[in-house]
Formats: structure tokens, C-alpha cells, sequence
């Protein structure tokens, strides 16, 4: 195979060329890196680069840098989620709340979408709240003006007890 010839002449060259093994060749993430091949002969292999440890400490530090810059978009993105968890909250109840005199039978479904919601609603806040407290977390800690949840102040049973005053 065109591997094993490369691999016969390498140790001949002058400077010695690396000795190649397929799983190395499989792990080359861009033809750029089968360029250095093409150049060898321009003595490139004396070049920091071209050493398979640098160019990995190389991916990685920008991976980090990356990583940095997620963060601190990730800090924002929190901060907005939270506050629109609590403004579909506040909709929903607010929806249920207008209808409730004049529509009884429609209030008593928002009210259960409401419920529903809210469960789940507290569950991400839970989550997100759990974000605030990580060392790493940078941004903002949002919480609302005036009460922390809409329509908290219900109990499990107050679901039940308005459908039998609807109905």
C-alpha cells in the first residue's frame, strides 16, 4: 500500500521523515494536514507546527478560548430564558383571571393549562436557579418585581375545588 512504501522510505530521507500508522492518518481531521506531506522536502519538519503535540495543545487552547466566550453568552441567554418562563407565567394567569366572570367553562381549561404550565415552569426555575449558584456563573441573578410566581399562592386542591365551582 502507498502507506507501508511511504513508511519504507521515511527513515531514508534526509532529515529522517515521521513513520506514519494508519490510525494517525484516519485521525487527521483536514486535508491541510496531508499537505505537510507534499512539503517535505523544504526541511518543514523542523517547524514547531508541524509537530502533532503542538497543533493539538493549539486546537485545544482555542477550543477554551471558545468555550470562555460560550459561557458568557450562556450567562445572558439564562438571564432571558428566566424572565420569559415568568412573563408565559404571568400571561397564562392573567388570561385566566379575565375570563373567569364572564367565561367560567373557558377559565376553568386556562386555569388547568395554567397549572399544568406552572409545574413545569417551576422545575426549569429550579433549574435555573441552580445555574445562578455555580461558581462559574458571571451574569445576573433575575428575579422579579413584586411576587416571585404568579398564581403561586394556589394549593394542589385548588384545581379541583374550581372545576366543581365552574361546573
Amino acid at each position: 500500500t502507498a502507506l507501508q512504501k511511504y513508511n519504507r522510505m521515511a527513515p531514508k530521507q534526509n532529515p529522517p521523515w515521521p513513520v506514519l500508522e494508519y490510525l494517525e492518518i484516519v485521525s487527521y481531521a483536514t486535508l491541510s494536514e496531508f499537505m505537510l506531506l507534499k512539503y517535505l522536502r523544504h526541511d518543514i519538519l523542523a517547524k514547531p507546527w508541524t509537530v502533532s503535540a503542538n497543533r493539538q495543545v493549539a486546537i485545544k487552547f482555542f477550543k477554551i478560548q471558545r468555550a470562555k466566550e460560550e459561557v458568557l453568552q450562556l450567562n445572558v441567554e439564562v438571564q432571558r430564558l428566566h424572565m420569559w418562563i415568568d412573563n408565559k407565567d404571568r400571561t397564562l394567569f392573567e388570561s385566566y383571571n379575565a375570563t373567569k366572570v364572564n367565561s367560567p367553562l373557558l377559565a376553568a381549561e386556562l386555569y388547568l393549562l395554567y397549572a399544568e404550565q406552572h409545574r413545569i415552569n417551576n422545575v426549569h426555575c429550579n433549574c435555573l436557579c441552580c445555574i445562578y449558584k455555580l461558581e462559574g456563573y458571571t451574569g445576573q441573578i433575575y428575579s422579579m418585581l413584586g411576587d416571585k410566581s404568579v398564581g403561586s399562592n394556589h394549593n394542589e386542591n385548588d384545581d379541583g375545588d374550581l372545576l366543581l365551582k365552574m361546573s
